[in-house]
């Protein structure tokens, strides 16, 4: 295998709290007692807590665009890495769920060759941790050509 090219999508990504709620024991969320911050953004890596609030628990949307890369031939394979996300959120390429066995794959990477347009929309949908958890983002997001 050859050394891939590498783009990395650090940001800025829209962060966009999507529920509200403590996580309680059983991962559940609990009804929220208070509105939802606004929305923002963020680079990768970052602390989440400071993007959105260190009273924040529940489920948050990152967002954001990129270009299809130029330069692609018929024998190149576009793969999307993504790594520190958990097992419980979720991740789309232009509104379609990528899916992963996320009990194989730390970090899952995804064969997006064919999805890709000449503008993307990739999404991940977080969940925040328990409440007595400190949480600051490891994601590292990024595109391998090969």
């Amino acid at each position: 295998m050859r050394n891939p090219h590498v783009i990395r999508l650090n940001g800025p990504w829209r962060c966009e709290p999507l529920a509200f709620g403590e996580i309680g024991a059983t991962d559940r969320a609990v009804e929220p007692s208070r509105s939802q911050p606004p929305p923002g953004t963020i680079q990768f890596p970052a602390d989440w807590n400071a993007a959105i609030g260190p009273h924040f628990h529940g489920r948050v949307r990152f967002s954001r665009h990129f270009n299809r890369p130029t330069g692609l031939d018929a024998g190149t394979v576009v793969y999307l890495v993504i790594e520190g996300i958990g097992p419980a959120d979720l991740v789309q390429l232009n509104g379609r769920v990528l899916d992963w066995d996320s009990s194989t794959a730390n970090t899952p990477r995804f064969d997006i060759t064919l999805l890709l347009s000449p503008r993307n929309e990739l999404a991940i949908d977080a969940k925040f941790p328990r409440r007595e958890t400190t949480f600051t983002s490891r994601v590292r997001v990024q595109l391998e050509i090969e």
